[in-house]
């Protein structure tokens, strides 16, 4: 209160002037400094005060309250210093620390540290670290302090939204104790968080300047505002938190950077190490799985060969090998091969707004965001690499793509060195090989031989599952398959069913170097004989690859090679390049070694095989040919032709020709011995002439063939002085004979004349004797002392009814096979034959009986003798045999009539003993049965009928008897079978109706009429057609078919029913007179019809099978020779042997022991 008044009064006293009108209390004021503004008072005196006294108080105790006031305020000075430097300290104390965690390997550490001390140093309940995402305009709580933790995992602020938003978008710090402070704020609608007192969001800088992030701090209640020394102060403090972090992060970066050096050297010198591809890639797929951290790879590699991509190394996907997407992509293709076709790596992070096939190989295997980084080598993309990561919400980051990128260019050169080692090894292997092989085939003797070396040595270069060998033959425009390997069956058919010529010039200067072959070449290079052998081949192999054999500049041949599986590769190709030049020398080489082999083999066997071929020639022509065809084997040429001699010394003829026109030459062309043409020329000179191009056009040997003949030889015939004929030999081809031709075919021709000679004079004899042998009427056989027949004359064709082409050249145990007889009396008869050859001895064997092949029976007697020379050497055996049928078809005939005639004779008398009695009997019971009582007939009238009936019956079969017994001969007349037969059944058809018989006619149109007794012929047709409906009791069907027999000139009826049939053993018996099988009738039907037959010189046959039914064949001749053949007398024939000399015996077997 003292100081209160005290200072009312010294500020009164120094104010007395001021204010005393309007209060009435006096006021002090005072001003209390010492230089430094202090304080100033200001209060009302008492009422009534002394002023005087107040004054000299306040001057009295002024020093005394000034110094009081001095130390208060000094003391609260001091008291903000230590608070300000403590707060100091503490700044420096954590930005120290902050600086020394920047050399931490863990940047949340720090962070964590820095919302640490910025809520100590600023004494705040809260601070947050955000900073942006990569890439993206979000920000999130990095590290925090006082945060919930669910505050700091939900929060994400876009820049420019929010307080942080704002700062970040500004780049200014805020000081913040209410939302309306920031007018920009109030426009976002934000709502303040309760119990807040202040806070401040300071920017986050690198040290370009941009915003990195915001770091915020703040005070809750009842804690004071932030004011401006906060502020200045957490300037500085994030100043140093946003140095620290910038170098945090540059050290992580520094220290990732030399991790990712050293790895990547580590890496680098691993994938070095090893010079295996598929060792390497491997080691790269792993390395980015493990090192760069993508936990899925793709890795794409370009074959050298075709300069296509595929898969060939996988990490974290599914993987199918057979996948068309990873297989197979050419350049430009796709997203590998554009990728690799640009050589630009390519990010894709949102799939869905790519162009489609980028979508669709996203989709195909399920990646969110994908990193395509080609694999470029020398300037080329050697292979594509493809990264993405599992998890979609893991972003594939900037560092990360540095690091592939520079992890993908040292990939890409152990790549390329590995394939360059593979490429040398591959080299070197090839190189070994080629050198191998060369040995190899350097040592080969012979074509074949060498082409199995050749094909060999193509599959073992390029790994070919099938090859085969095709080679032009020498001077030849043809091509044939030599060697061949791995080829299935219906190739291998293909293959050996060629047989025509090839035109080998498209293909040989189509071809020059290796090259794969399609479809679309084969007609071109190969023709149409060929087609279906390389369609068949190219279907069946994945890749075919046809190499050229060249010697010279001259095709040799093809290799054919195929493969299963795989494509040939350029490289394959290149090298079987180099291994067919070598291959093709060994094997011309070996085909010229083995020709000229062959030529001095053909040499020196030519006269032998000629005399051989001539030898075994059955004609002057064969001997002819097998000259020319031996001349060909020695001497190739178009054409040749042997000229021999005419009769009248003045012309010569082509008797024999091989090649162009040889058809048309022989027999045709005849040259004037006196010409100017070549073969004159060489007949006068005695010698072999030569004319070669363009000489051989002027050289007239073959009319039409001038203008295309290069090379012309003639080489004369001759036996001594004698002049034979001449051998010409023409080709189109200039150059192709030589002396050596000339010498060769010399010895030929000498020797060809003589034989010729000998032939002629040989055919000049056999000519005679083979006259003599057609005069004969006796068939010959001559059997030389091999066994095989060598002559059959035209009497044994007549007889035997054989031709002699179908029997010579058999054996003739063969030709006795043949014969249809008894195979006891074949293997008599052929030991007959060996018993003459060995004996000398002459077999006869009498009344042989044999069928023809046209089912005729032929009886003949033989006789077999030796065959020897004039010096008695054996030759063989000649056989004779006389037809001796007629005789003993008469013999028969005559036997069968006689006995016809005998049982005719018994059954007339039986018939005429019988009719009297049988006239009585009739003729009383037809009286009784008119004269006995009515009732007594109704009785038995019966009785009488049966007796009556019976009597009727015998009387018919005494007609029969009769009927058999005359011998009528035939009234002949000219009529037609078709319309006797038609006539017949539509008489009979109520009879065959009857009898439920279906009948069907099949008639010739052809038929003629022929001579028979009409009457006669349709008792048979009758008595037939009556036998084949009682054969058929149940019904049946009965089918009549008429023929002619042109070369018989026989008319033929079949009458084929469906019956019970006969029995084998009873066949031959129904022609017996009296035999039947029925229990009624006489059994004279079919002997009566055979007969009657027989009588128009015809035949009756029958053939049946048991329970199918039978069929009778009815022969009759158009022109009969004879009618009826009736012996007057009966004549015995008894064969005698004969005792004659010369050597002749009966065959019996006692001569067989």
């Amino acid at each position: 209160m003292l100081e209160s008044q005290t200072l009312d009064f010294l500020s009164h006293h120094t104010t007395q002037d001021e204010s005393a009108s309007e209060c009435d209390q006096p006021t002090c004021k005072i001003l209390l400094s010492d230089g430094v503004h202090l304080g100033a008072w200001s209060f009302r005196l008492p009422p009534g005060s002394d002023l005087e006294w107040w004054d000299a108080l306040t001057h009295a105790l002024t020093p005394f309250i000034l110094l009081g006031l001095r130390q208060s305020y000094w003391q609260d000075q001091v008291s903000t210093a230590r608070t300000q430097l403590e707060r100091r300290i503490r700044e420096v104390e954590a930005v120290y620390e902050i600086g020394q965690a920047t050399d931490d390997k863990d940047i949340h550490h720090l962070m964590d540290l820095i919302t640490e001390k910025a809520a100590s140093v600023m004494d705040a309940q809260a601070c947050s670290l955000m900073l942006k995402e990569p890439d993206t305009e979000a920000m999130t709580i990095v590290a925090s302090y006082g945060l919930a933790s669910s505050i700091v995992e939900d929060t994400r602020i876009l820049v420019g939204s929010g307080i942080a938003g704002h700062v970040a978008a500004t780049g200014l710090p805020l000081r913040l104790d209410s939302l309306d402070d920031v007018p920009e704020l109030k426009t976002q609608n934000l709502t303040g968080l309760p119990g807040v007192a202040s806070s401040i969001c300071m920017p986050m800088k690198d040290e370009k300047g941009e915003v990195q992030g915001v770091l915020c701090i703040r005070r809750n209640l009842p804690t004071a505002t932030f004011n401006d020394d906060d502020l200045r102060l957490f300037s500085i403090f994030a100043t140093h938190a946003s140095l620290a972090i910038n170098n945090a992060k540059l050290y992580q970066k520094l220290n990732n950077k030399i991790q990712e050096l050293s790895t990547l050297s580590d890496l680098t010198e691993t994938i070095t190490s090893t010079l295996d591809l598929d060792q390497v890639l491997n080691q790269v797929a792993d390395n980015i799985v493990d090192v760069v951290k993508f936990d899925r790879c793709r890795i794409y590699l370009c074959d050298l060969d075709t300069g296509r991509f595929s898969a060939r190394i996988v990490r974290g996907f599914d993987w199918n090998p057979d996948e068309k997407r990873d297989a197979n992509i050419g350049l430009g293709e796709g997203v590998i091969g554009s990728i690799a076709q640009r050589q630009v790596p390519v990010l894709v992070d949102r799939p869905d707004l790519e162009p489609p096939h980028v979508r669709q190989y996203a989709h195909a295997l399920s990646m969110t965001s994908f990193y395509a980084q080609p694999i470029v080598a020398r300037g080329r993309c050697i292979g594509v690499v493809v990264v993405s990561h599992s998890d979609p919400t893991r972003w594939i980051t900037a560092d990360g793509i540095d690091l592939l990128s520079t992890f993908v260019h040292q990939a890409g050169i152990a790549i390329e060195n590995a394939r360059f080692y593979a490429s040398q090894e591959r080299r070197y292997a090839e190189l070994t090989t080629l050198y191998e092989v060369s040995r190899n085939l350097a040592a080969t003797s012979g074509v074949q031989k060498a082409a199995k070396a050749v094909n060999d040595l193509a599959a073992k270069i390029t790994d070919s599952d099938a090859g085969v060998l095709l080679h032009f033959e020498a001077g030849k425009d043809s091509m044939r398959a030599i060697e061949w390997r791995g080829i299935p069956d219906h190739v291998e058919k293909h293959l050996k069913s060629i047989v025509a010529a090839l035109p080998v010039a498209a293909a040989a200067q189509a071809v020059r170097a290796p090259r794969l072959l399609t479809l679309q070449d084969i007609p071109t290079y190969f023709g149409p004989d060929w087609t279906p052998f390389f369609e068949a081949f190219l279907e069946d192999h994945h890749s075919t690859a046809l190499i050229p054999l060249v010697v010279e500049d001259v095709a040799i041949g093809f290799l054919l090679l195929g493969k299963q599986h795989e494509d040939y590769g350029v490289e394959q190709l290149k090298l079987i390049a180099v291994a067919s030049s070598q291959a093709a020398v060994v094997l011309n080489n070996a085909s010229s070694y083995e020709r000229r082999i062959d030529q001095r083999e053909l040499e020196l066997s030519a006269i032998y095989e000629l005399m051989q071929k001539v030898r075994t020639a059955t004609s002057l022509d064969e001997a002819l040919s097998s000259i020319l065809e031996i001349v060909a084997s020695l001497v190739w040429s178009d054409q040749s032709i042997l000229y021999t001699v005419d009769e009248d010394g003045q012309t010569m003829t082509a008797r024999a020709a091989r090649g162009d026109c040889a058809s048309e030459i022989v027999g045709s062309v005849t040259l004037p011995l006196e010409g100017e043409h070549l073969g004159a020329r060489a007949l006068r000179a005695r010698t072999g002439l030569i004319a070669s191009s363009p000489a051989a056009r002027d050289v007239p040997i073959v009319v039409g063939q001038e203008a295309t003949l290069q090379s012309v030889l003639a080489i004369p015939l001759l036996v001594g002085d004698e002049t034979i004929g001449v051998l010409t030999m023409q080709t189109h081809t200039p150059a192709s004979f030589n002396e050596e031709s000339v010498m060769l075919l010399h010895l030929v021709a000498s020797q060809a004349a003589t034989i010729y000679r000998e032939m002629s004079s040989f055919r000049t004899l056999t000519r005679y004797t083979d006259n003599i042998l057609r005069s004969i009427a006796a068939g010959v056989i001559t059997i030389n002392k091999d066994g095989y027949i060598v002559t059959w004359n035209a009497r044994a064709e007549e007889i035997i009814n054989l031709r002699a082409h179908q029997i010579i050249g058999r054996h003739y145990k063969e030709f006795f096979k043949m014969l249809q007889v008894d195979t006891a009396v074949r293997e008599e008869t052929m030991q007959m034959v060996e018993l003459t050859a060995q004996t000398g001895k002459v077999f006869t064997r009498n009344q042989l009986c044999y069928h023809s092949p046209q089912g005729d029976e032929t009886y003949v007697n033989l006789s077999a003798s030796q065959l020897k020379s004039e010096s008695g050497e054996y030759l063989g055996v000649v056989v004779v045999f006389e037809d001796v049928t007629n005789e003993m078809q008469m013999k028969e005939e005559v036997e069968r009539v006689s006995k016809l005639a005998e049982t005719g004779q018994l059954a007339a008398n039986i018939a005429h003993e019988l009719r009297n009695p049988l006239s009585s009997i009739k003729g009383a019971a037809q009286l009784l049965r008119n004269e006995l009582p009515d009732e007594f007939i109704e009785l038995h009238g019966e009785f009488l009928d049966i007796i009556i009936e019976e009597v009727n019956g015998l009387n018919r079969m005494t007609s029969e008897f009769l009927e058999f017994s005359r011998v009528s001969p035939p009234q002949m007349q000219s009529v037609s079978l078709n319309q006797i037969l038609g006539r017949l059944i539509q008489f009979m058809s109520a009879y065959l109706h009857d009898q439920d018989i279906e009948f069907e006619q099949k008639y010739a149109e052809d038929l003629p009429n022929v001579l028979v007794d009409k009457s006669q012929i349709e008792q048979v047709i009758r008595n037939i057609v009556i036998n084949a409906a009682q054969s058929m009791p149940h019904g049946g069907k009965l089918t009549i078919i008429t023929r002619y027999l042109v070369e018989q000139d026989i008319a033929e009826v079949d009458f084929e029913d469906m019956g019970v049939g006969i029995n084998a053993n009873k066949l031959e018996k129904i022609w017996t007179p009296f035999f039947t099988t029925k229990t009624k009738g006489t059994g004279l039907g079919l002997a009566i019809a055979r007969k009657i037959v027989e009588t128009h010189g015809g035949r009756l046959t029958a053939r049946s099978m048991p329970g199918e039914g039978s069929t009778f064949t009815m022969q009759l001749p158009v022109h009969p020779l004879y009618t009826t053949v009736v012996p007057q007398a009966r004549t015995d024939i008894s064969d005698q042997r004969s005792d004659r000399p010369g050597g002749y015996f009966e065959w019996s077997s006692t001569d067989l022991a």
